[in-house]
Formats: C-alpha cells, sequence, structure tokens
C-alpha cells in the first residue's frame, strides 16, 4: 500500500500531461475510446480546473479523487492518503493551458512544490494547526514564464538537489512524498526560503501592475510589497510575509510527514532579517537596485576540464574540501545536503579567483581557441584571459562578461544575489592581462604562404598518399595465433610537383588498423602506424581480412589497403626438464617432476600420459604416482638405478634421464632466471647472458657446489652466469635443420665432508650464430650528397645482414635505428618496399656549435626482441636556425597524432629544449613535447627500447624546463600518467629503469610514490639481473634496490642501497614458495614521507616500502614464522610500518632493536617502514589516550 501512494502521483501526473499533449480540439463527438476522444474532456476540464475559484469542487479533482479512492479499497480496502491533497497537487503541477484567456484570475499554477491537506476555502489543502494556505502565498505559488524567471527556477533546483529529488526538467523535480526525509527537509527549507525571497525582490517590477501572478512580476511584487510593510513593522511576527512562510513551511511539512518539529516562526523572521533593505523602503515593490542573476550564454566557469587539465581539478579539490562534500573524481563534486551559504559563499569566492589564475597561466598569447590542434587546457584558457582583460579596463566591472559569467556560476550555488559583490570581485586575481586576438595567420606553409595551421594550407589540397603498404616482421601465410601479430604501415605523403613538393607531409599521415573476422566483425582495431594485435585474438583454421586505413591531414585524403590472414594453431610446446634434463636423487623422499605444458587449445579431454624405461633394462621402473598434466611424483623407497622418464601430451614427448640412489643426498635443482629467446630448447642469442640459480632441498648438511660447462669447470658458486659467447654456437644450417648444438651445464652439490654423497641436475643450453650487420646513411634522394639538413631532409637508411629469412624456430626479426645526441636516441625510420631500405628525417643534432656537425648513427638487428647485432656510421647534419626550427616543431607537432611519429618529434623538441637559451622558447617547447606525447601515445605495446627512452627523456627535461607552476602541474600530471601507462606495459624493458626513476623523480617522489613502487618490481623482475646480485638505480629523493634469488637459497641474503637494507635470517623460509621458484625483492627507498604523517610527525628515517614476489606474482607476506630486519640508517626512536587500511602509522607486529647504531625494524609481514623518534611516538600515543579519556567521558 505505500508503494502504491507513492507512486500514484507521478502516475497521475503522467496521465495529465499525455492527455493535455494528446488532446485535439478539431476532433469532435470521438469515441473515448480513441487518443482524442479520451484525452479531450481531461483538457476541457482542466482548462474548466484552471479558471475556478473554488478548485476542489471541480470535475477534474472529483473524477481523479474517485480514481485513486475507488482503486485504493478494491485493493486494500481501506485509505490512508490525503487523497484530495494529491489531486489537487498533480493539477498545480501541470502548465497552463492553451490559449487560456484568463489572463486576469488569481488562479495557481506553473511549477510548485504546493501542499496538501484538508482542503482549505480556496481548494488549497491546509492542517488546522497550520496558518490556512492560500494563492496568494507567493512561497508556495510560483510563476509560470521559465524564460524570464531564472532566480526563482534557480531556487528550484536548489530545493531539489537539497533534499535529493531527481530533477524532471532542467530546474523541476518530481513531488514524491516517500522520497523527503524530516531532517533534511527541515535543514533545506531556510535556504530555500531565503533563496525565493531574494528572487523576489530582484524580479519585483513596481511599473507593473495588476499583474497576473504567473508572471514573474506578478509574482514578485506582491513579496516586495509585504516585505516593505515587514521592513518597518514594529510587529514582525503579524506581518503578511511571515504568516504566508509559516503557512507554506507548515502546511507542506504536515502533508509530508504529519507533524512538524522546528519554530518555524523563528525560521522565517531570521529568513527576513538576512534580506537587504526594500529599494526606496516604499511599497512600490523593488525597482531594481538590488543585484539581479544572470543567466549568461557564456558559461566560463561550467564544463571546466578538470579531467584534462590537473591545476582545474586542483581548484576543484579544494573548493569541494572547502564546502566539506565528496570529491568524486574529474571534476565532480557530491556537496553537503545542507551547505552553509556563508562557507560556500567563501569557499566559491577562492575557488573562482584560482580558476581564473590557473587560466591566466595556461594561456598562450594569440592563441586561436577554434583551432582544433590546440592543447584542450589552453583552449579553455582562452576566453577567460579575453574576459579578464576586458573586466581589468572596466570602469564598470559588473557589465563585464567575466562578472556576468560569475555572476551565472555564484547564483546556481549561493541563490542569494547580495552575495555577488563580494564573490564576484576578484581580489585574488592580480596578474596584468596578457590576452592578444588570434593570429588568423600564425603558420608558416610550405609554400611560404600563411595558414592558421598546416592543414588550411592550401597546398595541401594538392598533397597525396602514394604507396601505403606494411611490413610483417612474421608472415601472415599460416598464422599461429599464439603469436603477436605485429606490423609497421607506411605511405609516401606529399606533392608531386609545384608548390610544397620539397616538404615531407608523412608524420602527419593518420593510421587505424581493423581486424575483422568472416562475417565482418570487427576483432580489433587502433590507431597508429605500428600494429601490435595480442596474441590469440584470432581463433585458428579461420580467415581474417586485415585493412590498414592512411589519412592525411585532410580526411578526404585515404588510401586503403587490405590483407587476409588465414589462421593455424601450434604443435603444443612440451617440457619435463626445467629443472634439468639429467637428475641424480635420493629415494629417501618422494621426487616431484613439473611438466610445463604451453598449449593454447587443449580441449575437453587432452591425452597424456608417463612412461618410465630402465637404463639397463631389467631394473624394475619405480612406481609413477600422481600422474597429470603438471607433475609426476616418484614415491619415496622407489627402486635405485638409472631410468628414463618421458612425458607425452598430444604426440608431443619430452624425456629426462634420473638416477635414483639409497641414502640421503642433496636434491639438486637448476633454476634458469635469465630468459632465452626460445623456451625449449633453451636458445640464447650471442648478446645474452646465461643465468642460472640452484635450488638444494632434502639434506641438512654443509654442502658445495661445482658447475660444469661441456665438461669444463665454471665455478663453485650457488649461481652460474657465462655469457652465451663463451658457449659453442650452433650454426644457421643446424637450427635451421632443429639439430643444434647442446651445451650441457652441470651443477654437482656434494655433501662437504664426503665427495661421493651429492646430488647432480644437468641442464642444456643452445647459442645461435652471430649474425652480421651493416648500416650505410645517404641523404634522400641525392646519393652523392655528404651533408643533409637537420629537420628539413629525409635520410636513406640501408642495412644488411646474412640472417637469413625465415628466422630459426619461428622467431621475428626487425631493425631499429638510432643517432647520438648527448646520448643515444631513437630515430624513427619508415620501411620501404625493399625490406632492408628505410628512411627517416634528418635529426636535430646535439652540439653548441652551429653549422655541419658529424652525427653517428647506429643500427640494431632484433631477434625475438632481442638485440642480435649492431653496427654505427657516421654523416654530417646541417644545423638548422634554432629559433625558426623551434617555431616550425612546436607548430607540427600539434597536428601529429601518429604514435611513432610522436616520439620522433618529441626526441627532436627535446634536443631543441637543451640547445635554447631562451626561457620562454624553452617553456613553449616543453609544453609542445608533453602535449604531444600525451595526446599521441596511449599504449606503450608498439613502443621499443629505444622509443621508451626517448619518452622518457623528454618528459624529464620538459619538466626541467618549465618554471610556471600552473604550467608545471600540468606538465606534472601528464607526465605522471605516461609513466603509469608505461610501467603497466608488459613492454616495458627495464634496461630504461634509470629513465624512468628520473622521470619520476622530476615529478615529484611524493605524487609519484605508487608508480615508483611498480618500477621497483619490474626492476626486480628483470630477467637480466643476476641472481644473489644487488642492483641498485638512484634518483633525487629516491632510490631502488632488488635482488633475485631461488626460494631455497633466500636465507643471509641482503639487499641495500647504502642507507637502508632487507637481511633474511638464516632458516627463513617463504610461505607459497616451493624450492625452485623464482623470489625477486624489490625495495624503494623514500628520503621524504611519501605518506600521512604520524601524530603531525614525519619519520626521523627515511621511508622503505619493500615486496616480495614468487615468479613475478605478487607474494603475501604476512604472519611469518621468521621475521626480517629492515636497518633505517640514520633512523632514530621506534619503527612503524603503514597501514594501508587505515591510513596510519601503526607498530603492529614490528619490533624495534638497535644494532650497531642503527635503528632495525624486525617484522612478520611488509609494507612501508619508517623511524619516529621518541617525542613522535609519545605525540601519538597521547592523542590515543586523550581520545580515550573523551570517549570514557561521553559514556560515562
Amino acid at each position: 500500500m505505500n508503494l502504491f501512494e507513492s507512486c500514484g502521483p507521478s502516475y497521475l501526473l503522467c496521465l495529465a500531461n499525455a492527455s493535455l499533449q494528446l488532446a485535439d480540439s478539431s476532433v469532435v463527438n470521438a469515441s473515448h475510446h480513441t487518443c482524442a476522444g479520451w484525452a479531450n474532456p481531461f483538457a476541457r476540464d482542466y482548462a474548466q480546473y484552471y479558471a475556478s475559484s473554488n478548485k476542489s469542487s471541480t470535475s477534474i479533482v472529483h473524477n481523479c479523487v474517485s480514481t485513486i479512492c475507488n482503486t485504493e479499497m478494491i485493493l486494500f480496502n481501506q485509505t490512508t492518503a490525503n487523497i484530495e491533497g494529491v489531486c489537487l497537487l498533480v493539477m498545480e503541477s501541470l502548465p497552463a493551458p492553451t490559449n487560456n484567456n484568463n489572463s486576469n484570475n488569481n488562479n495557481t499554477g506553473g511549477n510548485n512544490n504546493n501542499t496538501g491537506g484538508n482542503g482549505g476555502d480556496n481548494g488549497f489543502p491546509s492542517f488546522p494547526n497550520c496558518p490556512a494556505l492560500t494563492e496568494a502565498n507567493y512561497f508556495q505559488v510560483k510563476p509560470d514564464d521559465e524564460s524570464n524567471c531564472l532566480p526563482q527556477l534557480l531556487c528550484e533546483r536548489q530545493w531539489c538537489d537539497c533534499n535529493a529529488i531527481p530533477n524532471t526538467t532542467q530546474y523541476k523535480c518530481g513531488f514524491n512524498a516517500s522520497l523527503f526525509e524530516m531532517n533534511v527537509f527541515e535543514s533545506c527549507g531556510p535556504s530555500y526560503l531565503r533563496c525565493l525571497a531574494n528572487a523576489s525582490l530582484q524580479l519585483a517590477d513596481s511599473s507593473v501592475v495588476n499583474a497576473n501572478h504567473h508572471t514573474c512580476a506578478g509574482w514578485a511584487n506582491p513579496f516586495a510589497r509585504d516585505y516593505a510593510e515587514y521592513y518597518a513593522s514594529s510587529n514582525k511576527s503579524s506581518t503578511r510575509i511571515v504568516q504566508n512562510c509559516v503557512s507554506s513551511f507548515c502546511n507542506t511539512e504536515m502533508l509530508l510527514f504529519n507533524r512538524t518539529t522546528i519554530n518555524m516562526e523563528g525560521v522565517c523572521l531570521g529568513v527576513m532579517e538576512s534580506l537587504p533593505a526594500p529599494a526606496n523602503n516604499n511599497t512600490g515593490g523593488n525597482t531594481g537596485g538590488a543585484l539581479q542573476c544572470s543567466n549568461q550564454t557564456n558559461k566560463l566557469f561550467d564544463a571546466l576540464p578538470s579531467a584534462s587539465c590537473a591545476s582545474v581539478e586542483a581548484c576543484m579539490k579544494s573548493f569541494c574540501s572547502c564546502v566539506n562534500g565528496s570529491y568524486l573524481g574529474a571534476g565532480d563534486c557530491k556537496f553537503p545536503s545542507n551547505p552553509q551559504t556563508n562557507v560556500a559563499q567563501r569557499c566559491l569566492t577562492t575557488a573562482l579567483n584560482c580558476f581564473v589564475n590557473t587560466a591566466l597561466s595556461l594561456y598562450v598569447p594569440g592563441t586561436d581557441e577554434s583551432s582544433p590542434t590546440v592543447d584542450t587546457c589552453v583552449r579553455w584558457s582562452v576566453p577567460i584571459a579575453r574576459a579578464y582583460k576586458e573586466y581589468f579596463n572596466a570602469t564598470n566591472k559588473q557589465t563585464t562578461d567575466l562578472y556576468t559569467a560569475c555572476n551565472t556560476t555564484a547564483c546556481k550555488l549561493l541563490g542569494d544575489a547580495s552575495l555577488l559583490a563580494p564573490t564576484c570581485g576578484f581580489a585574488a586575481v592580480t596578474r596584468t592581462p596578457t590576452y592578444e586576438a588570434p593570429n588568423l595567420c600564425p603558420f608558416v606553409c610550405p609554400d611560404t604562404t600563411c595558414s592558421r595551421y598546416l592543414a588550411n594550407c592550401s597546398c595541401v589540397l594538392n598533397a597525396a598518399i602514394y604507396n601505403v603498404s606494411a611490413q610483417f616482421p612474421r608472415s601472415l601465410t599460416a598464422f599461429d595465433v599464439t603469436n603477436d601479430l605485429t606490423a609497421f604501415g607506411f605511405g609516401t605523403y606529399r606533392v608531386l610537383s609545384g608548390n610544397c613538393s620539397g616538404y615531407d607531409f608523412n608524420p602527419n599521415l593518420r593510421y587505424t588498423w581493423v581486424l575483422s573476422n568472416a562475417t565482418n566483425a570487427n576483432v580489433y582495431s587502433v590507431n597508429g602506424s605500428a600494429l601490435s594485435i595480442p596474441r590469440l585474438s584470432m581463433v585458428p583454421a579461420a580467415s581474417y581480412t586485415l585493412t590498414l586505413t592512411v589519412r592525411g591531414l585532410l580526411d578526404t585524403t585515404v588510401s586503403v589497403v587490405n590483407w587476409t590472414v588465414p589462421t593455424v594453431a601450434p604443435t603444443p610446446t612440451v617440457s619435463i626438464t626445467k629443472n634439468g634434463a639429467v637428475l641424480r636423487v635420493s629415494n629417501n623422499n618422494a621426487t616431484v617432476l613439473p611438466a610445463v605444458v604451453i598449449d593454447a587449445f587443449p580441449g575437453a579431454s587432452p591425452s597424456f600420459s608417463w612412461t618410465c624405461a630402465s637404463l639397463p633394462e631389467g631394473v624394475e621402473c619405480p612406481v609413477l604416482t600422481n600422474n597429470t598434466i603438471s607433475r609426476l611424483t616418484i614415491p619415496a623407497n622407489s627402486a635405485t638405478g638409472n631410468f628414463t622418464i618421458t612425458f607425452t601430451y598430444k604426440a608431443v614427448t619430452s624425456s629426462l634421464n634420473i638416477t635414483i640412489v639409497a641414502g640421503s643426498i642433496p636434491t639438486v635443482r637448476i633454476v634458469q632466471t635469465s630468459l632465452p629467446v626460445v623456451s625449449v630448447p633453451a636458445l640464447y642469442l650471442p648478446t645474452q647472458t646465461v643465468m642460472l640459480a640452484s635450488s638444494v632441498s632434502g639434506y641438512t648438511g654443509n654442502v658445495t657446489y661445482l658447475w660444469t660447462v661441456n665438461g669444463v669447470s665454471r665455478g663453485t658458486n650457488k649461481s652460474l652466469v657465462a655469457n652465451a659467447t663463451t658457449l659453442v654456437a650452433s650454426t644457421a644450417a643446424q637450427l635451421s635443420d632443429a639439430a643444434p648444438v647442446l651445451n650441457t651445464i652441470v651443477l654437482r652439490v656434494s655433501a662437504a665432508d664426503d665427495a661421493n654423497v651429492y646430488g647432480e641436475s644437468t641442464f642444456v643450453v643452445v647459442v645461435a650464430p652471430t649474425y652480421t650487420l651493416t648500416l650505410t646513411v645517404k641523404k634522400s634522394g641525392d646519393a652523392s650528397a655528404t651533408s643533409a639538413i637537420g629537420l628539413t631532409d629525409n635520410l636513406q637508411l640501408t642495412v644488411a645482414t646474412n640472417l637469413g629469412s625465415p628466422a630459426p624456430y619461428g622467431l621475428v626479426s626487425t631493425f631499429g635505428f638510432t643517432f647520438v645526441a648527448d646520448a643515444s636516441r631513437p630515430l624513427t625510420a619508415a620501411p620501404t618496399t625493399d625490406a632492408n631500405i628505410f628512411t627517416a628525417q634528418a635529426p636535430m643534432p646535439y652540439s653548441s656549435a652551429n653549422g655541419t656537425i658529424t652525427v653517428t648513427f647506429g643500427a640494431q638487428l632484433f631477434l625475438g626482441g632481442k638485440v642480435v647485432s649492431t653496427d654505427t656510421t657516421t654523416f654530417d647534419i646541417v644545423k638548422p636556425d634554432l629559433a625558426a626550427a623551434a617555431s616550425a616543431q612546436i607548430a607540427q607537432a600539434a597536428a601529429i597524432t601518429d604514435p611513432t611519429a610522436a616520439v620522433s618529434a618529441a626526441t627532436n623538441i627535446q634536443t631543441l629544449m637543451q640547445s635554447s637559451t631562451d626561457a620562454t622558447t624553452k617553456q613553449q617547447l616543453a609544453a609542445a613535447a608533453v602535449s604531444l606525447l600525451a595526446n599521441s601515445v596511449k599504449d606503450f605495446s608498439s613502443q621499443s627500447t629505444q622509443q621508451q627512452a626517448a619518452i622518457f627523456q623528454t618528459l624529464s627535461t620538459a619538466v626541467g624546463s618549465t618554471t610556471d607552476t600552473t604550467q608545471l602541474a600540468e606538465m606534472k600530471a601528464k607526465t605522471l600518467t605516461l609513466m603509469t601507462n608505461a610501467l603497466s606495459s608488459t613492454s616495458f624493458d627495464p634496461t630504461n629503469g634509470a629513465a624512468a626513476l628520473n622521470t619520476l623523480s622530476s615529478v615529484s617522489v611524493k605524487d609519484s610514490q605508487s608508480v615508483i613502487a611498480t618500477l621497483a618490481v619490474k626492476m626486480a623482475n628483470d630477467p637480466t639481473q643476476v641472481p644473489g646480485e644487488v642492483r641498485t638505480i638512484e634518483a633525487p629523493g629516491v632510490s631502488i634496490a632488488t635482488v633475485k634469488q631461488s626460494a631455497s637459497s633466500l636465507a643471509g641474503l641482503s639487499v641495500s642501497d647504502g642507507s637502508a637494507s632487507l637481511t633474511i635470517a638464516e632458516g627463513f623460509t617463504l610461505p607459497g614458495a616451493s624450492d625452485s621458484d623464482v623470489v625477486s625483492i624489490a625495495q624503494a627507498s623514500f628520503d621524504e614521507n611519501p605518506f600521512g604523517t604520524s601524530g603531525g610527525s614525519n619519520p626521523s628515517s627515511k621511508v622503505v616500502s619493500i615486496q616480495f614476489n614468487i615468479n613475478e606474482e605478487t607474494a603475501d607476506v604476512n604472519g611469518l614464522a621468521t621475521e626480517l630486519a629492515i636497518a633505517l640508517t640514520g633512523g632514530s626512536g621506534v619503527c612503524r610500518y603503514w597501514k594501508e587500511s587505515t591510513s596510519v602509522w601503526d607498530n603492529y607486529g614490528v619490533r624495534t632493536e638497535v644494532r650497531n647504531g642503527v635503528v632495525t625494524c624486525l617484522t612478520n609481514h611488509l609494507t612501508a617502514f619508517g623511524s619516529f623518534s621518541s617525542s613522535a611516538a609519545s605525540i601519538a600515543i597521547s592523542a590515543v589516550v586523550i581520545l580515550f579519556v573523551l570517549c570514557a567521558q561521553i559514556f560515562v
């Protein structure tokens, strides 16, 4: 029943509105089974209702009451709602009838929150304990004219928002009694009444007489008249305006809640007392002396770009916090249900000043906001900069666009025009205006004419796209769906002859890749010249179409090419030699042999088997138990001897030899911590390092280690590190025939007191041959030229290699190019129809000298993503004019969208930043570079190691080249987003760790804390890290230390960055890790506390964050049986850890010791740690004690 009564009003209102819409006076005598026949009687009766002075007696109200009453009796055999009041409320919510000529009546209508009740003399519901409601009550009956009554409508929206009632139109909300809460209603009421009062004074017009109160002036003039009476009265409680206020408030509350609780007369007197003196203090109404709310079309402070502009979001966050709201992100603030007007006014004033100051900092003089290449934040700043210049120079500031825009925004929030002057005074904006009218011809076109931007140049119309194709590192014929599908698109975009024929438009090409299936459904799409479709995006035994669409600066300039991609499933990869191809184990313990199966399409029940053969024949094989697809167990007490264990999966086999001996011997496993280019067999390139760790279990005595490679002793450590060049390489023919040379690596672990007690494991490695590479650089189009002009001419790069095609084991081979500036930087080179010839723009040389600079160029041959060969050569580059080059690069960067082209342009801009001595030019270059990368590089999966490094270096240089605090905030926010994306990508190369850390440090160590922690983990999981060897990288304010080791060898391990160290005690075991698992440890140390304080105090030491990983997966380190020791050099006091769930520094599970003068934290779990001086700890404890005492007093 309660649900029925809450739904009833909205249902009746919907029917009523539908009737008014469907009524058609041209249709007469229609059957009421038709739309018009049903709707016309309603429209007729509603017109009668609208003109009636006794609305309760009208036909339409009687019909409404009859419907609800009878329906409720049928359903529930009772009625409880004030049905007449509900029906009157529904009617009052409707618009005026069409062509209603009753202009001088005093009927109600329009947007109102009229109450229901027992029925007053005029049809308005009233309650016995409340003053009667009448149609003359301006707090209850509102005007209809929505176009001119904005101040009143803003009050309605404020009322809806305050009560959290959903809007039905821009300003109105539905009246649903079940949605109101009494405490919220009573807290919202005063501000709503005050808003209506101010709106009435603003809209009153004494020149309008006898106006219908459905109009603005007709509604507002009686209020102004009564307010003048109130203002002059000595008995204010008895005035009409206070009685109307009390009547409206009281009857509405009785209707909604059937009770009243607050002192309504006191509320109404308080509202009146807050109003300004009436104009001329007479009864003629407000003649317009009061400030009025504006409904400005150009709302400068609406639609703020908070999601795109960090400095704008900072203003919004501060404002939201100031009003005690909840910031929801992207500029969205949930305001409190009843904001105090004085607080809201103060906070809004500060926020508006912040927005204007931010806009003036972001604004670039002469910017054309209509240009599509303008940065979002700069575009937003232009109209504010323009309005501020007008405001700054105006004598009457209240007539300016800036003031009226502020007026519009302030009225929405405050609903009180008297507060506009202090709110819109902009006292905290003290900058001199820099606005300049847009330069309508800022860009010098390739034909020396000028235009707003490159795409507007007339010669662009003559530019066409030719020779569109793509380079595919992996053949598309019978494509293995377990591989990534990678490609690099290219084309020629230029004017063939005449004006602009010498200009290279290629950086402005826009590439779109689409992979579709046989039904033309889109499987994958991406923008950019580089394509990388993740493995398993396609299914085997299917045919796909890959489409490359290339557009120029104009959408009408387009070229499309297609490729067919037939797919296959690969043969499964199977291996049981993960921990060695030959094992020697004891029968005292069970032996588990893990199986590695790589099969993307195993099916429901794939076939597999484990078998055993004895060597020599005749010896009984051990019983094979728990044989599954993932492992085999040889039970303890099995027969001794030599055996071959074979695992077969879908007809693919893998075997190992195992020797089982009696008695106790070490069980040995070899753990491969480096990453070969092929897993089975373990294929390494000659440029790689083979890194193997040991796992020893099943023996408690002291042991010795001996590594041999191809029968030659190679060390007695727990791990082995061997350059692949020191092993025997296979020839290309041997790899092609799948008959490679096997390098046998044996680890023997013997009892220290008896060499005959030993365990053994054997690992096999294959090494690829050495491949050659040569690079030749010439000027494109002029092979005899000895130099090229930087940022103007193109280069032709020709490579030659002895690596045949296809590459061994299905590996992909690609080329990369670099040039040397202050450091090696990537040179973006586009492929051509000749697989060995590439083209690239001549780079900006890095040199303080002018003229011709000899630049070193490099080429790299990649096989399986690893560098297998390199070559360098030199070529002369003529350094262009620095100022002209900077201006051209800034203009061109705005038109680039392709990620690869963006990195290339950013690299050149970085060199220009480093070469420029003009602070303004450097800052403009910095802004252009960061915006270019932020807008173009969204996905790092296709960025090479060199491109990643170039991005990091450019960002770091850009942040360091900027001094303006607002622009710096924007750059740092964009930089942090780029770095987060880079480190979340699987393509991140740890060799760029130092560059990445420097970039994060330049942003802010505190703001970058979580990203730095991610970087530390990436570094710890680096497959090139030598087991047991600590690696450190540093940047201002932060350092990272990492180490990697097998789980069985963690005891005694230590990792340190010089100021903080982690030590693992003997006997330590890591929960969840097996002996042969690889454990990596990431430690990040922060000079300053990146978290909150403890009782207002910061740690006396560095803050150290530590994470363990098992096989590159995060380990849950809690409740350790053996404590970890974390030494904090320079610290004092007691240890605490940062508890993320409560955002406090806690000491649960942490003990403090001083070892050799160093504060040491002993902990059974991991997070971030710091030491706090005794005084800080005492403050924190005192705060807890005080809180406890207060709580005790409350409950006594």
